[in-house]
């Protein structure tokens, strides 16, 4: 019986790390990550050939740093438009 209560207090002690990850860098990576590849998928083909689905992997790994990446690349005013003709 004493060892059901110990393994319940080692899982509800990891409880609220987890809520903690969940919330400040799982959601905004994920969010972050969808941006990029949908918006990567309408630009195609994205600067220095890389594929949507890298920046949405770097995007998650690195949440809001990824994404200001992301943006100096292709929305800022650094980026030349691609001429069509």
């Amino acid at each position: 019986m004493e060892s059901q209560s110990l393994a319940t207090q080692m899982i509800l002690s990891w409880a609220p790390m987890s809520f903690y990850w969940l919330i400040w860098f799982i959601v905004p990576g994920l969010a972050a990550a969808y941006y990029a590849y949908q918006d990567g998928i309408k630009r195609m083909p994205l600067a220095m050939g890389v594929h949507p689905g890298w920046w949405a992997l770097f995007c998650f790994v690195s949440g809001a740093w990824g994404l200001l990446a992301y943006w100096v690349m292709h929305h800022s005013s650094l980026v030349k438009e691609h001429s069509n003709g």
